[in-house]
């Protein structure tokens, strides 16, 4: 089945791109970039979810938090040339302003230090805290406080 995939996704673009006319001229020679828009089309997503989520009181990122920023790395590297990502740390309810304000940075910084890894530019990274200032929940319960201990990434463009 594998083998399928990257005939299917490598070298039948490749072909057709390669096709005679009936006078014998060849109607596209491909090109290095050719080859590079086809494994980048192949790999990579329209969408990346844009949030990541933390355990109480912790900026370690779980196993599913990993994945989800895989994606947004991914995305990046196909899509996202002329744009910066900026990480908002968030916490919940509980504990003191400058305690959550802390905390949200500790987690914008580990989300960013993961993409960095991952291979997005440092430069393209930015990060702040809001702390407990902006909840996605307003209530007061574990299901509203577990929402809103989070990391959020959103796309910004540069300027021309």
């Amino acid at each position: 089945m594998r083998a399928i995939k990257v005939l299917v996704v490598f070298v039948l673009p490749l072909i057709v791109a390669c096709a005679e006319l009936d006078d014998g001229r060849v109607w596209h020679k491909p090109t290095n970039s050719d080859l590079l828009n086809v494994i980048r089309a192949s790999r990579c997503q329209y969408y990346a979810p844009d949030k990541v989520y933390f355990k109480f009181d912790s900026s370690d990122l779980v196993p599913i938090s990993k994945g989800i920023l895989r994606e947004q790395a991914d995305y990046l590297r196909c899509f996202g040339y002329g744009q910066t990502l900026l990480i908002e740390g968030h916490a919940d309810e509980r504990g003191t302003r400058e305690y959550n304000l802390a905390l949200g940075l500790r987690r914008a910084a580990a989300v960013r230090d993961y993409l960095i890894a991952l291979g997005v530019a440092p430069d393209r990274v930015s990060i702040v805290s809001y702390g407990k200032e902006r909840p996605a929940v307003s209530r007061s319960d574990e299901e509203a406080w577990s929402q809103n201990r989070r990391a959020v990434s959103l796309l910004v463009k540069n300027a021309p």
